[in-house]
Order: C-alpha cells, then structure tokens, then sequence
C-alpha cells in the first residue's frame, strides 16, 4: 500500500460542496471517484468556457457517473466478468474533444 505524506488541511476549508478524502491510501483511484461521488457530489471538479462564452461546469456526481458509464462499456467491448484471473488486458484512450 502506496504511504502519502500527512498534507495540510488547507483545501476545501471554506467550501461547502467538497470534503476531503482520506489520503492515507487506504482508497485506490476507483474507490475515490466513489468516494467524491458519495461525499462531493454537487462540487465541481472542471469548469471551462463553452464556444459561446457560457461556463460548462462537470460535478462529481457527473463526472463518477460518466467514469463508471466508460469502464463499464470498456469490461463489456472486452469480455471481461467479475472474479476472472490472468493476464489483464492494457487500454489506453485518447480522445480530443470539441463541440
């Protein structure tokens, strides 16, 4: 099990819509994305301008959801079934995006 440093606590001290996470180790990447879907699902994590100006703005309810969503199309395009053992395996993704 991968041991941060003991960080500061100074993100998120005046906010309302997010709760740290622990950062122990104790959760491995999916089990954040859980985690922040759980604890900070109305905190957002991008905001970006849209072509009109507009801001666009992705929650951690959104993004856990599409996240879930692509891993789980990604098991289904390749076969794989909960309890399976061997060889997993590698996927990448790159994607550009526009609208």
């Amino acid at each position: 099990m991968i041991q941060f440093p003991k960080i500061p606590q100074t993100q998120a001290l005046s906010s309302n819509t997010f709760s740290p996470p622990p950062l122990d180790g104790s959760l491995t990447l999916p089990e954040l994305y859980d985690w922040n879907l759980q604890h900070s699902p109305e905190h957002p994590i991008f905001i970006y301008p849209r072509q009109n100006g507009e801001l666009q703005t992705i929650t951690w309810a959104r993004a856990a959801k599409a996240i879930l969503t692509g891993a789980r199309l990604v098991r289904q395009k390749m076969g794989w079934r909960q309890g399976m053992t061997g060889t997993t395996p590698v996927v990448a993704i790159l994607s550009a995006s526009g609208e």
